[in-house]
């Protein structure tokens, strides 16, 4: 009976932890498909997470804005629970030193984990490393570059969260907190955070 009761647990934890990386992935794939809506479009997702520090840094700093089925923005002084925030950075918060940089070395997206076909997946040393490879001057293609951090739970399970920085080849990139809930099966964006020097 002892040994029948461990199997029925271990079988719910694997069972669990299995529907939390497809909630994940599919929160991610979600959103990807809002900003790449072109199937055929060839962008670049850097093959390094990045870290989940910087996710907890950007959601603390409380620049929060609600986004609406329209994608209309509106500042919500409210998303923000300090107590929820801690419950998050003690789960997922990571001991790095500043030299560590926020791209982990040991943690890697996949073509796998992306349901957009035309992906390609670039480990990240330097913008000019990708340059020198992907920007000829008979061609003018400039490439959108993604970095992603693995989507985190907040609020009790209710919403995933990750960091994305969208850049291009030649310069210049964005870097929020892109905040997803689950409504009627299905995860949507319902709000953004931003860091606190993007005033």
């Amino acid at each position: 009976m002892k040994n029948h009761i461990i199997c029925i647990v271990t079988i719910s934890i694997f069972v669990s932890g299995c529907s939390s990386t497809k909630d994940k992935y599919n929160a991610l794939n979600n959103y990807f498909e809002t900003i790449v809506k072109d199937s055929t479009k060839e962008v670049i997702v850097i093959k390094q997470k990045k870290s989940s520090n910087i996710t907890l840094e950007v959601l603390k700093a409380n620049q929060i804005s609600s986004v609406d089925a329209k994608g209309v923005k509106r500042y919500d002084k409210t998303f923000f629970k300090e107590k929820d925030w801690e419950v998050m950075k003690k789960k997922y918060g990571r001991i790095q030193l500043p030299e560590q940089g926020y791209l982990l070395e040991n943690e890697f997206w996949t073509k796998e984990d992306f349901r957009h076909k035309r992906i390609i997946i670039e480990h990240y040393k330097t913008q000019t490393d990708l340059l020198n490879k992907y920007l000829d001057m008979r061609n003018d293609t400039n490439y959108e570059m993604y970095f992603f951090s693995d989507p985190i739970y907040y609020h009790k399970k209710k919403y995933l969260v990750f960091v994305t920085t969208k850049s291009s080849m030649i310069g210049g990139g964005s870097t929020f907190v892109v905040v997803m809930e689950k409504k009627n099966g299905k995860w949507i964006q319902t709000h953004e955070a931003y860091p606190d020097w993007f005033n």
